[in-house]
């Protein structure tokens, strides 16, 4: 996926929101970007929403809430200054840390510019309580009791039976069953997602109730997931060109 490509769905409001900067790294090594390298990026492509999506822990989510405010505050300045020849350079200049020239693209391009935040993780999951496996998942919090609701599942990430696994703190599926739609957004994740174990040689629509009962957690956890959020349930798509995406993806779809 190309820039360009990146940059061609902003009219489309296109937003990357599985992403992990270096707060992951306390669960599993994963990355080497900081939360100012994402808000760059998203002036840079046009994005008008930052996510946080960190594994399995809520870290970073204040840096990410005190960045965002404080580039808001800079947008609102370059909107204010736009006329001003001499203080819109000044802001600029002052503010170096931002990619503030190309916020500036996006104001002129759009006047009512400005970042959003959304807040969420990739939560590890067990299909039972007794399952050494364990699966990610996004969710997402689609406003103020999603965000409490999403710190409460990572709390009891903690302390549920059986919840550490090389250092890896998971909840039991049913848990997840019992968030509220109207305040979070799921997802079924990456390679990582319980959708890897179905059995890809089974079609779903004319699976036998012995199969049923044999892979249970394979094939009735979508229904469940549906039933449960309804439209606020989706399934995940990446576009990384390796045979193991590749095969997910059609599996997936």
């Amino acid at each position: 996926v190309t820039d360009d490509m990146l940059i061609s769905y902003l009219n489309n409001e296109y937003c990357n929101y599985h992403k992990h900067c270096h707060y992951s790294n306390v669960v599993s090594i994963d990355s080497t970007v900081k939360p100012l390298d994402y808000i760059n990026r998203a002036f840079e492509l046009g994005h008008t929403t930052v996510f946080t999506t960190q594994h399995n822990t809520a870290l970073g989510h204040y840096e990410y809430y005190d960045l965002i405010n404080e580039a808001n505050k800079l947008i609102s300045a370059l909107k204010e200054n736009l006329a001003n020849e001499e203080q819109l350079p000044k802001i600029i200049d002052d503010n170096k840390k931002f990619d503030l020239p190309s916020a500036l693209e996006c104001i002129r391009n759009n006047e009512s510019y400005k970042l959003k935040y959304r807040f969420g993780t990739e939560i590890y999951f067990s299909i039972t309580p007794e399952d050494v496996k364990m699966y990610h998942m996004i969710i997402l919090a689609r406003n103020k009791q999603g965000f409490k609701d999403i710190n409460n599942l990572l709390g009891q990430c903690c302390f549920v039976e059986g919840g550490y696994r090389n250092k890896r703190a998971k909840v039991p599926f049913d848990e997840i069953l019992k968030l509220d739609a109207k305040n979070v957004l799921i997802t079924t994740a990456c390679l990582a997602s319980f959708i890897n174990r179905l059995d890809k040689s089974i079609e779903i629509e004319s699976v036998t109730d012995e199969v049923v009962q044999e892979k249970e957690s394979e094939i009735q956890l979508l229904g469940r997931l549906k039933d449960a959020l309804g439209e606020s349930f989706f399934i995940e798509l990446q576009n990384h060109n390796t045979d193991k995406q590749k095969e997910y993806n059609k599996v997936a779809l």
